[in-house]
């Protein structure tokens, strides 16, 4: 069992904790995502279909892999499709093993159980949304 520092008040706990016992600050190596994706699973979809967009699919970019699926159709969309797919996936080589990075990108928030110091209760929240900058 190892021994970790607690993000909010520095104290060391366990690896295992799921909150600091002094701060009930949540232990980031324990912390459970809800509809968590991984990036080895949009990889091999971008590998095996991402010329008709289902690495898109599964990380809820729907909205441009309906629009590969659309253009895969047509004999000149194929190409740009395939050069597409091909982007993705060296983007995806890129990030190989980040999952924040591939939950970021299908707007996945973690859920973080809070434990309470007083109580002991446990309380569900959601943390905040990181702000994008719009490109110019």
């Amino acid at each position: 069992m190892a021994m970790v520092f607690c993000v909010e008040c520095g104290k060391k706990i366990s690896d295992r904790a799921l909150a600091c016992p002094e701060c009930g600050a949540p232990n980031r190596a324990n912390v459970m995502i809800a509809g968590e994706k991984k990036w080895w699973v949009a990889f091999i979809l971008c590998w095996m279909v991402g010329v008709v967009g289902g690495h898109r699919y599964y990380l809820r970019q729907t909205t441009s892999a309906v629009i590969m699926t659309i253009l895969t159709c047509t004999i000149f969309g194929i190409f740009i499709t395939s050069i597409w797919a091909l982007v993705d996936l060296i983007i995806l080589l890129c990030h190989a093993g980040d999952d924040a990075w591939v939950n970021q990108v299908a707007g996945i928030r973690p859920v973080v159980e809070k434990v309470s110091r007083t109580s002991g209760a446990k309380k569900k929240t959601v943390s905040k949304p990181v702000a994008r900058k719009k490109a110019k």
